[in-house]
């Protein structure tokens, strides 16, 4: 209604219309995704640094003398 209002025709308002729609959606759907990417990085990281716990322990010395030339 606002878009005929200001001048435009009834066609071109329902496709200024359609294409703002359109670039809302788009534009929430960017943040979704950046929202859903971040949130699997912080659970990769959290099973990452439980994991490093399960390491073996490193004992320095224990493999015995490194020859360097």
């Amino acid at each position: 209604m606002r878009l005929t209002t200001a001048g435009l025709s009834v066609h071109a308002a329902q496709q200024q219309a359609l294409a703002r729609m359109c670039a809302l959606v788009e534009s929430q759907s960017a943040v979704l995704s950046y929202v859903e990417v971040y949130w699997l990085l912080a659970m990769v990281s959290a099973v990452m640094f439980v994991g490093s716990f399960l390491l073996k322990r490193n004992e320095p010395g224990k493999s015995g003398n490194v020859s360097v030339h």
